[in-house]
């Protein structure tokens, strides 16, 4: 995870989307909406994951098959 991260900062736009989903967790906890800011964290806890498509196909030597 460490390494999709730290491609997926510079090169994916990641850190402009970690911002807005903190910002919306955050947003959810001072409206008092526990379940909106549980279902925005766990949403922001798995978006690595989203990159790595992205990623193994610009860098296919760091995945193994």
């Amino acid at each position: 995870m460490k390494r999709i991260r730290h491609i997926a900062i510079p090169e994916l736009g990641g850190n402009r989307i970690a911002i807005d989903q903190h910002k919306a967790v955050v947003r959810a906890i001072i409206e008092g909406d526990a379940a909106t800011a549980w279902v925005t964290m766990g949403l922001h806890i798995r978006s690595p994951l989203r990159f790595v498509d992205e990623i193994q196909r610009r860098y296919p030597h760091y995945f193994e098959d």
